[in-house]
């Protein structure tokens, strides 16, 4: 009943089966684990990317921030120092000092305008001197209106 050819096909049917089977498992681990390391090192890739133009963006918004406060040190030191002393605060020197804050006011508001302007991601900025000084306050308050 059982011919010798019915058991050599029998034998290798089950040969090219089993090893099908097994190539076929073999390669959808392999596939499953290079699919994996492609994924791991793209999605690294991108975050490196991300990283460098957060990097740049957030240090192009500080650059700005520090030339912002530079240019409203500068404007302060060019006034006259005699004129902040308010133990001595006369009308008159109260009257040079209300009008060397607000010209630096304006020079400041100014400068930060510009920069504001040129610098993506600056969206509002304010700037207030201590209301101690002189008679009224100065400062402002910028706010870039949605369009």
């Amino acid at each position: 009943m059982h011919s010798l050819r019915t058991k050599i096909t029998a034998v290798t049917t089950a040969a090219i089966l089993i090893s099908a089977v097994a190539l076929g498992c073999a390669g959808i681990f392999i596939l499953k684990s290079e699919s994996d390391r492609n994924s791991t090192q793209e999605m690294s890739l991108m975050c490196e990317n991300t990283q460098m133009l957060l990097d740049g963006y957030l240090n192009s918004l500080k650059q700005s921030v520090d030339m912002a406060v530079y240019i409203a040190d500068d404007s302060l030191e060019t006034m006259d120092p005699t004129l902040f002393d308010m133990a001595e605060a006369s009308q008159e020197k109260i009257g040079l000092l209300d009008d060397g804050l607000r010209k630096h006011g304006m020079a400041v508001r100014d400068a930060f305008s510009s920069i504001a302007d040129n610098t993506n991601g600056i969206v509002t900025y304010y700037y207030c001197i201590d209301e101690g000084l002189g008679s009224s306050e100065h400062g402002f308050f910028y706010s870039k209106r949605s369009r």
